[in-house]
């Protein structure tokens, strides 16, 4: 590449994106090549007819919101590039509306002075004359049962009017995309509500709101739009993998615009996403993270047939963010992109005095050693992949593993803290692994999953017992131990899926939380020696549970039960191990009721609430039955969905927890390729 570089900027490029392609195991020297693309990307130091990408931002943090500027993706810019249209929350109004704003981000106004009964703007489209925004809406307040509407207002006169009927509560559209002609509103329809309609994509004449069929198909809640070819021909769309298990699984497809057979034009594990044409048809650009990074790609294409054309080929080379939704505007000489930052910090306090935290380093899921002189994270931000360990004093971090957990689902730290287990992700394999948190080699116990490519990551990590003697893990439908010294798995119990599952305090059991049926999840507890699962929760309390937790006295667990939007049943909930009936831990009426935790002396549980877009952590009291303001600005968790939220020391006399912090900014970029 350097020798190239000497002889031709275009041969340079090629190959050093060549190493990001095909030598993403090399961390030197793709850090090397990135470094060089950068360079090459940017403005050539020789002659004035070299050119590179130009880069200004437009919009951040607007709204007075404290991290959150906008929703990444939730934009639009008119086709000349002279305004562009974005959602963004209104936290004091606990909704969020359309804004419009002048080419750089400076004149900012809300699209309607007026949003009446409506609520929680989203979608918002230009129209291709430039002169319209068609936008999606919800006639309720926030999680309250009602109808949606797409809308088109007028943006210099702000007049709006609705498309066509409502959508019934809980089936609404799910993207929208305006005919080039500016005559209809495509959309998808993904059955997840309660009133079906066949799955598939749709279109409204913005005239008089009848509707016709583009086509039926299945598809996936993650499908979503990238607009019609300038010819109308095609109808770009991203969906999930037909084989894949995750939501990050994404291909790009192309459809004929008045239906047919959909042609793939991406197939491989990862995002491809958010597909946005060139102005001649000739080419898709899209997101990819094929590089390690989130980045805007090139694919080329054949307008004629829908033909790819080569290989994509990669357009920017940002590696402190998520780069999204790519927008082409001006006739294509200009792209605008949506960067969102995250940042969580981790923080230790003496536990009776949270507001004097302090920040000791950057990452997240954090686990203190036993004796709280070390804690263990996962690494956050660019070369700093995989499991680390840090004194609590502060200092320098110590990389453990080179990689993290697989799909972020979190770790766990044996009781004696000299090890640290976790699934790892090897190609299509799902592998159970233990690692000493003094570094080496990690040992492989068992591929827990399988090679299938619909392998699903549990959500939670493998757990240790008690004693350090067993690690309890579980597949789709069977929950195992295994010796952590390695050895033969022992099946504990099956069910249809475990979605949870924590030892008992005194190791004797295991509880989890898992789907006796399809739509029936409970909690269950299970002798660890193996045996029948025993329901905990009745069979008529159905409703969706997750963030389970057992209290110190091993007598009782709480999890968060879900009963529905606007519905007064979803509440912090325990269940008895002696068989008593369910009952209401926390009743907190104006807040969100999420995942918690208890104390490790049992006096408080530590629950996580979201008020005006940021997650907050309230302790109640049973004593008196009132909760308090814990912290604010908690991450959600990683791994286990509470036991992410907090940690502590044996003694509880130090614990440490996540802070996350995000930044959504829109970018224009000129001169890319």
């Amino acid at each position: 590449g350097a020798c190239y570089e000497k002889m031709g900027r275009g041969e340079a490029r090629t190959t050093y994106e060549r190493v990001l392609r095909d030598y993403a195991d090399q961390p030197g020297a793709v850090r090397i090549a990135r470094a060089k693309l950068q360079e090459l990307t940017g403005p050539a130091p020789a002659g004035p007819t070299a050119v590179g990408p130009t880069y200004r931002m437009v919009l951040d943090r607007f709204g007075g919101v404290r991290d959150v500027a906008f929703f990444p993706g939730q934009y639009d810019f008119a086709p000349d590039g002279s305004r562009f249209v974005f959602r963004a929350p209104v936290p004091e109004k606990d909704t969020s509306v359309i804004f419009v704003a002048d080419a750089e981000g400076a004149l900012v106004r809300p699209l309607l002075e007026d949003t009446g009964a409506w609520w929680g703007f989203q979608y918002p489209r230009w129209s291709p004359q430039g002169n319209r925004v068609a936008y999606l809406v919800h006639k309720a307040p926030y999680e309250s049962p009602g109808p949606w509407g797409i809308f088109v207002a007028d943006v210099d006169t702000g007049k709006a009017s609705q498309i066509g009927a409502d959508f019934a509560d809980g089936d609404p559209p799910g993207d929208l995309a305006w005919t080039p002609d500016g005559r209809e509103i495509t959309y998808v329809m993904n059955h997840i509500g309660r009133e079906f309609v066949p799955m598939g994509i749709y279109s409204r004449s913005v005239a008089t709101g009848e509707t016709r069929v583009v086509q039926t198909m299945p598809v996936h809640w993650s499908m979503r739009l990238g607009g019609y070819s300038p010819d109308g021909k095609w109808l770009a769309f991203h969906e999930k993998t037909a084989t894949g298990s995750d939501h990050r699984d994404l291909d790009i497809w192309l459809l004929p615009a008045r239906g047919g057979r959909a042609l793939r034009q991406t197939e491989r594990d990862g995002i491809d996403a958010q597909p946005a044409w060139a102005p001649d048809g000739r080419a898709l650009y899209f997101v990819s993270d094929r590089s390690g990074d989130q980045n805007v790609w090139k694919l080329g294409l054949d307008p004629a047939t829908g033909a790819q054309i080569g290989q994509p080929q990669q357009v920017t080379f940002f590696t402190d963010g998520r780069v999204m939704h790519p927008k082409l505007f001006a006739a294509g000489r200009r792209m605008a992109l949506s960067i969102s930052r995250s940042k969580t910090v981790i923080k230790v306090a003496n536990p009776e005095r949270p507001d004097e935290a302090r920040e000791l380093t950057r990452g997240r899921a954090p686990r203190l050693s036993p004796d709280g002189l070390r804690l263990y994270y996962i690494g956050e931000g660019p070369e700093q992949r995989g499991l680390f360990a840090i004194p609590t004093a502060g200092g320098v971090p110590t990389r453990i593993t080179a990689t993290p957990p697989a799909a972020n689902c979190g770790f766990d730290l044996s009781p004696d803290g000299r090890t640290l287990a976790y699934f790892g992700k090897d190609g299509n394999q799902v592998n159970l692994y233990t690692v000493s948190t003094a570094g080496g080699a990690e040992r492989k116990l068992v591929t827990t999953l399988g090679t299938s490519a619909t392998t699903v990551v549990p959500l939670t990590p493998p757990r240790w017992s008690p004693d350090g003697s067993r690690i309890a893990y579980a597949t789709q439908q069977t929950l195992f131990t295994i010796p952590a010294a390695g050895g033969e798995p022992r099946q504990v119990a099956q069910l249809y899926n475990w979605q949870e599952w924590l030892w008992a305090p005194d190791g004797q059991s295991i509880g989890a939380l898992a789907y006796a049926a399809p739509e029936d999840i409970a909690v269950f507890v299970v002798p660890a020696e193996g045996g029948e699962p025993r329901r905990l929760t009745p069979p008529a309390e159905r409703e969706y549970k997750e963030g389970l937790a057992w209290h110190p006295d091993g007598a009782r667990l709480a999890y968060m039960i879900y009963a529905g939007p606007g519905e007064r049943d979803s509440a912090l909930r325990e269940a008895f191990v002696d068989g008593r009936p369910t009952s209401r831990l926390v009743d907190v009426p104006d807040e969100w009721e999420y995942v918690g935790r208890w104390t490790p002396d049992g006096k408080y549980f530590l629950y996580q609430t979201l008020r005006a877009f940021r997650n907050t952590l309230h302790a109640f009291d049973p004593a008196t039955g009132k909760s308090r303001l814990f912290v604010e600005g908690v991450s959600t968790g990683v791994g286990g969905l509470a036991h992410g939220l907090m940690t502590w020391s044996a003694d509880g006399r130090l614990a440490a927890w996540a802070t996350p912090s995000m930044t959504s900014q829109i970018w224009v970029a000129e001169n890319f390729r």
